[in-house]
């Protein structure tokens, strides 16, 4: 029912995120305005899968935002950073039963619209599901563009897919801070219909992990089980991603991107 559709990555400069994933040898563009939310982006695109950096346009917008908790996220934390996921569905009417026959919270279905560069405007439905008062922003939002898969993949050709210049490059695993990587990875597979891949011990971050498999694309929990960066984020920020690793960079680094960890890999 859900494929991950795209990765929020807040920042103050959207546009200045764009110029610096082109530095890095990516292909990324100006997204356009969210007139309706005083907010702003840049996209980079991985097939379908896209990173998107949303910036705050207009702060007396955003405040009144009271049906969107991406937005209201963003202006409760006001953090650079990777701050939450979006999965995609066909069927929002289907995905809101779901949702509430495990008892969670559910707000929608939420029209959105982003003026475009070239003057077109672009529209979806969102739903967001609330799990935990304590941690509202914990679970990823849906999403539906209100097209097919293959009917998206025409109009993203014409508006913005592209090769990147530094290779075939991929999004490989993006990676989440858990209390408890077993518990959340279980939720997730419930939830959402993941499917566990693995579990193990990542050495570098200190953390057990748990890796799932939503569609073709990793999502991996990681549990810190060592006072290190990991433990201070976790403290910080909450259950959120914190980590991205990308394939086929052709080099071996990770580097500090607009508050979020970006992991390049040959």
């Amino acid at each position: 029912m859900f494929q991950l559709d795209h990765i929020v990555h807040v920042t103050d400069d959207p546009k200045q995120a764009v110029f610096d994933m082109q530095a890095l040898g990516f292909h990324a563009v100006i997204g356009g305005e969210h007139e309706n939310w005083g907010t702003h982006n840049g996209l980079c695109y991985f097939g379908l899968t896209y990173l998107e950096f949303l910036g705050m346009k207009d702060t007396r917008i955003a405040e009144k935002v009271t049906d969107n908790t991406l937005i209201q996220q963003l202006v409760a934390e006001n953090n650079n950073g990777l701050a939450r996921l979006a999965l995609r569905t066909r069927n929002l009417p289907q995905a809101m039963e779901h949702f509430r026959s495990h008892e969670l919270q559910v707000t929608g279905p939420v029209e959105g619209s982003r003026r475009q560069p070239d003057g077109t405007l672009l529209q979806w439905a969102m739903l967001f599901v609330n799990e935990s008062e304590s941690d509202p922003f914990k679970l990823p939002f849906i999403i539906d563009w209100k097209m097919s898969d293959q009917e998206r993949k025409n109009e993203l050709e014409r508006q913005h897919l592209a090769p990147h210049p530094a290779g075939r490059i991929d999004l490989a695993d993006v990676r989440i801070a858990a209390s408890n990587s077993e518990t959340s990875a279980a939720l997730w597979q419930k939830l959402f219909g993941a499917k566990r891949a693995n579990a193990f011990y990542d050495e570098a971050l200190g953390a057990k992990c748990v890796r799932i498999l939503l569609g073709e694309k990793a999502l991996t929990f990681c549990q810190p089980v060592k006072d290190n960066d990991l433990k201070r984020f976790l403290t910080t920020r909450g259950e959120r991603p914190f980590q991205l690793v990308f394939q086929g960079t052709g080099v071996n680094k990770t580097v500090s991107f607009h508050g979020a960890l970006y992991q390049f890999e040959p």
